[in-house]
């Protein structure tokens, strides 16, 4: 049995499963849209796994800080593109409008 999952439900989901602060609320929507497209491009539903999505997906304070988790070395001088184009070429980056937070797709 199957039920259409909208933001809300999403949500409060992630709340019963007590991961309500996994993600802050901008980029849990993020995350929403991004499944939702992943369906509409692939033609198969995705079943709602929060555990699951929390451990697939993380959100970092910026791409430098995602980056270096997973071992980016920043070079002063720089540019602040540089760490996001480095995370694009190893995984799924998901960028939270208005600010500098990411969802990037554990690697």
């Amino acid at each position: 049995m199957k039920a259409r999952v909208t933001w809300y439900n999403f949500a409060d989901a992630f709340k019963a499963c007590g991961r309500e602060s996994q993600f802050s609320r901008p980029a849990l929507m993020v995350l929403f849209d991004h499944l939702e497209d992943l369906e509409d491009q692939s033609g198969t539903e995705i079943e709602l796994d929060v555990v699951g999505l929390c451990c697939d997906f993380a959100e970092y304070d910026s791409a430098l800080d995602a980056a270096r988790a997973y071992g980016y070395e920043f070079t002063p001088g720089d540019p602040d593109s540089v760490p996001l184009e480095w995370l694009q070429e190893r995984t799924t980056v998901l960028t939270v409008p208005h600010q500098f937070n990411v969802v990037i797709q554990n690697f």
